[in-house]
């Protein structure tokens, strides 16, 4: 998965982020479940 080096500008910053959010929680979620 390739992320942008920065967030778009514009009203997608708020959808960016909450995508960012979403997806560090999974990959927390994953390393636990993996341990």
């Amino acid at each position: 998965m390739t992320a942008p080096s920065a967030p778009p500008p514009g009203p997608l910053l708020d959808r960016y982020r909450a995508g960012d959010l979403r997806a560090l929680a999974r990959a927390v979620t994953l390393a636990e479940a993996g341990l």
